[in-house]
């Protein structure tokens, strides 16, 4: 089933992260650690495991896969070209992840690869606002709602690009807002932070690099984030239990 990250993240053993045959049981570790170790070759068996466990027909899935999925495009180009006519196969909803990922990976002929995607009269006139908008990478978007959140984790967990996880600290910002929507971004942040800091070392050593670097208002905030995950990580249990946030999701099996 799949679902939105809020209950027990569960660690992988990383001592060899190549993974053979991409399945049900080792998908979460393909996804999660992706950019340790690029396998595109696994997109296609990947994707239909998401058809089959329902996950692209959510609304929440659009922004972590379709990011995530950007990014796979983006390096690899081909993907697209060879299986484009695999996605049209694929139901409305499901295009539509396709469609975004697209979009945002900015591959050469990206508007003919998603005008071959569109059947609907919906997808078309989306097709056409894509065509008038100003382009903006998702890596350069600031966070401001759970939305751009959940697709910076995305990124990351395709690319490993640290200008993903500096977004997420700027965002760190609005814990002590006074707006209600800013203090549900900011909180799902700092905890998606902690979180992955618990699972990435990278991400760890992001946080702790920037320590160094942010504004006195952030710093309180980033050294709760650090030392929290840091003390997780001396007391390890089973799983981390995790404050509900829209910051990434798993396949549960």
């Amino acid at each position: 089933m799949f679902k939105i990250i809020v209950s027990i993240v569960f660690l992988f053993t990383l001592g060899n992260s190549e993974i053979k045959i991409l399945s049900k049981k080792n998908i979460n570790k393909w996804l999660t650690y992706y950019y340790l170790n690029p396998q595109p070759k696994f997109t296609m068996d990947a994707i239909k495991i998401f058809s089959e466990q329902k996950a692209l027909l959510r609304q929440k899935s659009l922004a972590p896969i379709g990011a995530f999925l950007s990014r796979v495009f983006e390096k690899n180009p081909d993907l697209v070209n060879n299986y484009i006519n695999e996605f049209t196969r694929y139901s409305e909803q499901e295009r539509k992840v396709f469609i975004f990922a697209i979009y945002y990976s900015n591959i050469h002929d990206k508007f003919y690869y998603i005008e071959k995607l569109s059947k609907t009269e919906k997808e078309k006139l989306m097709l056409q606002r894509m065509k008038t908008m100003k382009f903006m990478k998702i890596v350069d978007m600031n966070v401001i709602s759970p939305i751009t959140l959940d697709q910076h984790w995305g990124g990351f967990m395709a690319s490993g690009d640290e200008v993903h996880i500096y977004r997420i600290i700027q965002a760190l910002e609005y814990v002590d807002s006074k707006d209600g929507r800013k203090i549900m971004t900011g909180s799902a942040a700092k905890w998606s932070l902690i979180s992955n800091a618990v699972q990435h070392k990278k991400v760890l050593e992001i946080c702790k690099n920037a320590q160094k670097e942010v504004p006195d208002y952030l710093k309180k905030i980033l050294n709760d984030v650090v030392s929290s995950a840091e003390e997780k990580l001396k007391n390890p249990g089973t799983g981390y239990l995790i404050i509900k946030t829209n910051a990434f999701f798993l396949i549960n099996t």
